[in-house]
């Protein structure tokens, strides 16, 4: 499958210039030209918080995916190991704290 491309990443966040009652951020290419990919508003009672956590949780996702590309490489062929599992959980586990907002 060959699906069209995306804007490449990494993506970033933004808080936009909103009252912290109606939190708004913005998911931007580092290297795109200033504009929202994506634009993440608070619903209903969400609070500041989980609008930023939705909003990084978005922004991650070109490293999810190739979190995911790699993963599926290294667990092909029939010579995967411990080592190899080993490595496939490590990048598993920076896209997951890139998702949730760590810095491993």
């Amino acid at each position: 499958m060959n699906a069209k491309a995306h804007t490449s990443g990494p993506w970033e966040i933004g808080r936009h210039a909103t009252p912290e009652s109606f939190p708004q951020f913005g998911i931007y290419a580092a290297n795109g030209n200033g504009r929202d990919l994506a634009h993440v508003v608070s619903h209903g009672t969400a609070d500041s918080a989980e609008t930023q956590a939705n909003a990084r949780l978005m922004a991650a996702a070109p490293e999810m995916l190739e979190a995911l590309r790699n993963v599926a490489e290294i667990m092909s062929g029939a010579d995967y190991s411990h080592v190899k599992a080993d490595m496939a959980r490590a990048i598993c586990r920076r896209a997951i704290s890139a998702a949730e907002g760590g810095q491993e």
